[in-house]
């Protein structure tokens, strides 16, 4: 009997976890910012994008960013920098901000692309990234 009660209990941890949505926040990530060359040479895939093609990627996957694009006038820049995040490695950056008068660019909003497609939302009141659009993930 109390092997079925942890099976049935494991059961429903798995349907709970995948009930939860994409826009799980996910905690501990912990990140190191670097500066590299190459942006995200080591993350095949989404490194064979062009910046004009991870903006994009980003605006067609990320709703939040999708809204504030629309409703803001933000837009998405690719510095050129790299955010290595424990479980998924080099992601490459993208900032979402508005431009000043002076042609000046605020960010807003920090993200992340992870060489698997996985888009990281940077969260600074908490200081840690979470998980807010996985490929192949409907949730």
């Amino acid at each position: 009997m109390l092997k079925k009660s942890a099976a049935l209990i494991a059961v429903l941890c798995l349907l709970c976890l995948a009930g939860c949505g994409r826009d799980t926040l996910l905690t501990g990530l912990g990140a190191a910012r670097e500066r590299t060359v190459a942006p995200g040479a080591e993350a095949p895939g989404i490194a064979d994008m062009d910046d004009s093609a991870l903006a994009g990627y980003l605006l067609a996957n990320a709703e939040d960013a999708r809204e504030r694009a629309a409703r803001d006038g933000f837009e998405p820049r690719v510095p050129g920098d790299v955010t290595r995040l424990p479980m998924a490695g080099l992601c490459r950056d993208v900032l979402l901000g508005s431009v000043s008068a002076g042609g000046d660019f605020h960010v807003e909003i920090h993200y992340s692309v992870s060489p698997a497609g996985v888009i990281y939302k940077y969260f600074p009141e908490a200081g840690d990234w979470g998980i807010i659009y996985r490929p192949g993930y409907f949730g």
